[in-house]
């Protein structure tokens, strides 16, 4: 399962604080760049007894970044991105966070040779790349945040 963080300004009072509550950031304006996210958001947000107000929306991930990073908004993303985001935005993990499954789906008869191997490889490079409620400290080598990045939960599945 991958926990799903907060993107925020470097400059915004929670950053480089611990966990929060979703409650906390009850306040503030969110952006979201689709229906799935905005859903998850408002969600998790209900089950806490607060509203989250998604009132920007981006067009893809890395504008729902760029809208954070320019102090617009904060956004809910997936853990697993936190080591591909901007140097301008940092995270913060949430206490008790949604999250999502990721999935490697191989088919049932005649596998590829090579398909076991690199799920091995996938899921070793994913527990090297984003520990569990690890909070993403900007740096100046950071890669674009379009950039594919990967998580220590792929299960698979036969298909």
């Amino acid at each position: 399962m991958d926990d799903m963080v907060v993107v925020l300004p470097v400059d915004h009072r929670r950053a480089g604080h611990g966990p929060v509550h979703i409650r906390t950031l009850a306040d503030q304006t969110w952006v979201e760049d689709n229906d799935g996210s905005a859903a998850l958001l408002r969600q998790h947000a209900a089950r806490a007894g607060v509203t989250a107000r998604i009132d920007l929306t981006a067009a893809d991930l890395p504008g729902k970044v760029a809208l954070v990073a320019t102090g617009h908004a904060i956004a809910l993303i997936p853990g697993v991105l936190t080591g591909a985001l901007r140097a301008d935005v940092t995270t913060v993990a949430l206490i008790d966070p949604p999250t999502r499954g990721v999935y490697a789906i191989t088919p049932r008869r005649d596998p590829n040779p090579s398909a076991a191997s690199l799920l091995d490889q996938l899921a070793t490079a994913f527990g090297q790349r984003c520990p569990t409620h690890a909070a993403h400290q900007p740096t100046e080598t950071n890669v674009d945040p379009a950039a594919p990045a990967l998580h220590d939960g792929i299960t698979e599945t036969p298909g």
